[in-house]
């Protein structure tokens, strides 16, 4: 039997809310005292995951605080109460407000309606103050973890007896090969473009924002060393960060966002101070 410490243990996934949202499946687990494994489409065996996404809502009463926490491409219901086991949780959530980015490690309760219909709540084992840094890292790897899974799926299905063996052999790791199985298991017919088209292009966009982010941060270093008490040239500017190897786009949307966020002005025609 399973003790306490040993149930903490069962890895995060980083899997998007539209996978969890998408399945309909529970394996049980084998422990009357722990609750149900949650099979995904795409074959991933989850009772505790991990994201990063911004709260769209959040309503905080005494004995219950609810959040709505959005992945860009759906969204998490996270509940955290006032008990013993979970009222840090509860004061952490409370601590933020909408439109916060956070980061939350913690346990899938799934509940199932007489006509079928499956919904997904989340409790909290730690709530994390996050950034947009964090979130693209999230979104990347995220992503990569799902179209690899996908693609597993679809070569999977090209076997007449398919096995995580063969699977293996062409290059997928044994935790793809047997999400490959389950999915073609418990999914038979599931239309995984359904996933796919829905975080297509999203780990490219992160990956975007974050050159970004690390070109503003950059930039108002480059605005804050200047001495020029006329305010740093923009081809000063640029000199430093081409050094970097930034390009000029980056740098202008960095400058643009910075300006919007009233972190810097601009004193004169192409010359920049920090606030």
């Amino acid at each position: 039997m399973l003790s306490n410490e040993q149930r903490k243990r069962e890895p995060s996934r980083w899997i998007f809310s539209r996978e969890l949202r998408d399945s309909n499946f529970l394996e049980e687990s084998g422990d009357e005292r722990t609750k149900p494994f949650v099979i995904t489409p795409l074959g991933t065996r989850v009772k505790r995951l991990l994201f990063v996404g911004s709260i769209t809502s959040i309503t905080k009463e005494e004995e219950m605080t609810k959040a709505v926490i959005s992945d860009t491409v759906g969204s998490f219901y996270v509940n955290a109460g006032n008990r013993e086991y979970s009222i840090r949780q509860k004061e952490v959530l409370d601590s933020h407000d909408q439109g916060d980015l956070v980061a939350v490690m913690g346990r899938v309760s799934s509940f199932k309606t007489d006509q079928g219909n499956m919904y997904f709540n989340v409790f909290p084992e730690n709530i994390y103050r996050s950034d947009e840094n964090a979130r693209a890292y999230w979104i990347t790897m995220a992503s990569s973890s799902a179209e690899r899974k996908i693609m597993a799926i679809r070569e999977a299905s090209k076997l007449e007896k398919p096995d995580a063996l063969s699977l293996v052999k062409i290059g997928y790791t044994p935790e793809e090969a047997e999400c490959a199985l389950r999915s073609i298991k418990h999914y038979p017919g599931f239309d995984l473009n359904q996933i796919r088209d829905a975080i297509s292009g999203l780990a490219t966009t992160a990956q975007a924002n974050q050159a970004v982010n690390m070109a503003k941060e950059l930039v108002i270093t480059i605005i804050k060393s200047s001495e020029d008490p006329k305010g740093c040239r923009y081809d000063d500017i640029m000199s430093g960060m081409e050094a970097q190897g930034v390009d000029r786009q980056t740098v202008d949307e960095a400058l643009n966002l910075l300006g919007s966020e009233g972190e810097i002005y601009e004193v004169s025609l192409k010359r920049f101070r920090a606030i």
